[in-house]
């Protein structure tokens, strides 16, 4: 503790040290099973299986899936192909970083609610205009 902080009297961070050492070894790790018969962790559960289901529907997994394919459908040169799909994963990257901070300033339960609420409009109106595109061609 000298070495790192220098003289003067320790005895408070070592023992608050040693109390977090004595908490960790109170800690049990759950099995997966045992997370799903905990009558207590039914709520977070059901909040979690809720937010990972709907992430399916943001389409991110699909902008990765058919990047290449949508890229060169646009005509993009093949060898340029990998570095826009790069930039594609740093576009989304860079928003997540920024995201951390936003998170703390905002709250989770309040963004998550206007996300999808948001997110729901916007698929509401691409459906709307996906169907009069259709309807206007024939």
């Amino acid at each position: 503790m000298k070495k790192l902080w220098g003289e003067g009297e320790h005895q408070a961070e070592v023992d608050d040290l040693q109390k977090q050492k004595a908490a960790m070894e109170n800690i049990k790790i759950l099995s997966v099973l045992e997370v799903m018969e905990d009558q207590n962790l039914h709520w977070q559960l059901c909040i979690l299986i809720i937010v990972i289901i709907t992430l399916q529907f943001s389409g991110t997994n699909a902008v990765y899936f058919c990047t290449f394919e949508v890229l060169r459908t646009a005509g993009f040169e093949e060898g340029l192909i990998p570095y826009v799909s790069l930039g594609v994963g740093l576009c989304v990257f860079l928003p997540t970083l920024l995201c951390t901070f936003i998170i703390e300033q905002f709250g989770r339960k309040t963004l998550l609610c206007k996300g999808y609420a948001f997110m729901a409009l916007a698929l509401s109106v691409l459906t709307v205009t996906l169907s009069l595109q259709v309807r206007r061609n024939f």
